[in-house]
């Protein structure tokens, strides 16, 4: 427990307990778990897009050594200064999704900024190295987040601007539900690797029946996909996807955490895995309140 407490990933753990603690008391408050499964599902889509920024928010601090060495060098003012300035951001976006003020602003913030590290970060690394396919699947994974937070601000953007909100809600079902089926298929093409967003971490020996967890879950991420895509039943095909990347998460991802907790790596594929799920959820979210025009402002 000592080494807990002296480790750098101490505080990106308080910071996820914390917002997920303040995101569920208030989905509570505000009667989001009542009613059927479905709504109280995608009542945790704030929850779950809002912790993973509180985690990446502190990694900026404190790793920001190892994060000042990926700033593009051609920006103007120190690495560090832009590193600290993301991680205050990414904090303050999760401390105002949790708390469920200003969501329209700070999701549409937030989604902007995520669009800014794929173009500015992302594409060249990928221009770089094109054979290298976990530098397209940062491109996707950055992509999908994006999505899942402008998704959100749909939410609150359906009762003042329904055009414009359900217009992005269209646009961020067609992102996700491509970037699904993309990583679906990487699971039937690279069973070793940790499951949903396909990164460089591979499934650990101790862990059994690897190619049931990755087939399981490249089925489950193309058939939903393929429904966004489609936009065959889409608020149910997301809140689908996004429950069972949850799961994913508290099962095979938890089990990884617990087996390296002072690793910050495995933090961060933990809060990587459960923001695509909110993402999938804000998306579910999204469809619904643009098909009622039941967004409330914020």
């Amino acid at each position: 427990m000592s080494a807990l407490f002296a480790a750098k990933v101490f505080w990106p753990y308080l910071a996820g307990v914390v917002l997920l603690g303040v995101g569920i008391a208030v989905a509570a408050a505000s009667k989001g778990f009542r009613g059927d499964a479905m709504p109280a599902a995608l009542a945790l889509a704030p929850v779950f897009i809002a912790a993973p920024m509180g985690v990446f928010g502190v990694d900026h601090f404190v790793e920001s050594a190892g994060t000042a060495s990926i700033v593009p060098k051609w920006l103007p003012a120190s690495p560090l200064f832009w590193v600290y300035l993301v991680g205050a951001a990414n904090i303050a976006a999760g401390v105002s999704i949790a708390a469920n003020r200003f969501v329209k602003l700070s999701a549409t913030l937030l989604g902007l900024m995520l669009l800014s590290f794929v173009v500015l970060m992302h594409i060249p690394n990928f221009l770089s190295e094109p054979t290298n396919r976990f530098a397209f699947n940062y491109i996707l994974r950055d992509l999908s987040f994006a999505a899942g937070a402008i998704a959100l601000s749909c939410v609150p953007r359906a009762g003042s601007n329904p055009v414009l909100a359900r217009r992005l809600a269209t646009s961020t079902r067609v992102v996700l539900g491509a970037i699904a089926v993309v990583f679906g298929v990487e699971h039937f093409l690279f069973p070793q690797f940790v499951p949903v967003i396909p990164l460089p971490g591979e499934l650990p020996a101790w862990m059994p029946m690897h190619r049931v967890i990755s087939y399981a879950t490249g089925s489950i991420l193309v058939v939903t996909g393929a429904a966004l895509l489609l936009n065959r039943r889409p608020r149910l095909a997301a809140t689908l996807l996004g429950v069972a990347v949850v799961a994913i998460v508290a099962t095979v991802y938890l089990a990884l955490l617990i087996a390296k907790p002072l690793d910050l790596q495995q933090v961060n594929y933990l809060f990587d895995t459960l923001l695509f799920g909110g993402s999938a959820l804000a998306l579910g979210k999204a469809l619904g309140a643009t098909a009622t025009g039941e967004g409330r402002r914020a």
